[in-house]
C-alpha cells in the first residue's frame, strides 16, 4: 500500500476549481479540509481529506443516464405561461 499523498495548493485548485482564496475561506469556516504545515513557509493537504470533499459535494441524486435530473421550465407558449403573464 501506498503512503497518504500530499497535495499542494495548485493541485487543490485543479481538483477543486475554487481559487486559492476561496480554499482558504472555506478552511477557515470549517468547510473545508485544513491545510498541513509541512515547514513555515509550505502547506499541503491529505488527496483522501480533498477526495472526500469533493465526493461530498456531488449531488446523490441521478437519473437513470447517470445525470441530474435538470429542473422544468414552463414553455412560454403553453395557456399557463400565458396565463401568469395575464396576457389571458
Amino acid at each position: 500500500m501506498y503512503p497518504e499523498r500530499l497535495l499542494r495548493l495548485k493541485e487543490v485548485m485543479a481538483r477543486t476549481a475554487l481559487s486559492r482564496s476561496s480554499i482558504y475561506a472555506l478552511a477557515a469556516r470549517g468547510d473545508f479540509p485544513p491545510p498541513l504545515k509541512l515547514t513555515p513557509r509550505a502547506s499541503g493537504w491529505l488527496e483522501s481529506a480533498i477526495d472526500a470533499w469533493i465526493a461530498s459535494r456531488k449531488p446523490s441524486v441521478r437519473d437513470e443516464r447517470g445525470e441530474q435530473p435538470r429542473a422544468q421550465t414552463a414553455d412560454p407558449r403553453t395557456p399557463a405561461a400565458v396565463t401568469a403573464r395575464g396576457r389571458r
